[in-house]
């Protein structure tokens, strides 16, 4: 997607409140050519939460890339998706993405595990 295009705004139901931060992002690591990693070290936050879309490209090499700077990781399971490619069904790409993650990168939990209140 390209920015401003249609499917680039940020849905309504979980657009940010006023006052939040935004960072947009141009590769599928959201670390790369971003503020990312400084915004977080200035918070002093060194765990995070990785869902949404997609699994293959952006959660992936997200996931990857925080795991390589030393944050704590949970990795939401029934919190991301993909598409079908060529080869595997996006059941089985979320599926395999569940398994790398889970217990390696990150501590897998479900939507309904989270308490954002106790992390």
């Amino acid at each position: 997607m390209e920015p401003w295009e249609p499917g680039w705004p940020i849905h309504p139901s979980i657009e940010p409140r006023d006052g939040e931060l935004v960072i947009h992002k141009h590769t599928p690591d959201a670390f790369h050519g971003t503020t990312l990693q400084s915004e977080l070290d200035s918070r002093g936050i060194k765990r995070l939460v990785i869902a949404r879309f997609q699994s293959d490209w952006c959660i992936d090499t997200t996931t990857r890339r925080a795991y390589s700077l030393g944050y704590d990781l949970i990795f939401v399971e029934d919190a991301h998706s993909t598409y079908d490619t060529k080869i595997l069904k996006a059941p089985q790409i979320i599926a395999h993405h569940n398994s790398i993650f889970g217990g390696r990168f990150a501590k897998l939990m479900k939507v309904e595990e989270i308490d954002f209140n106790n992390l």
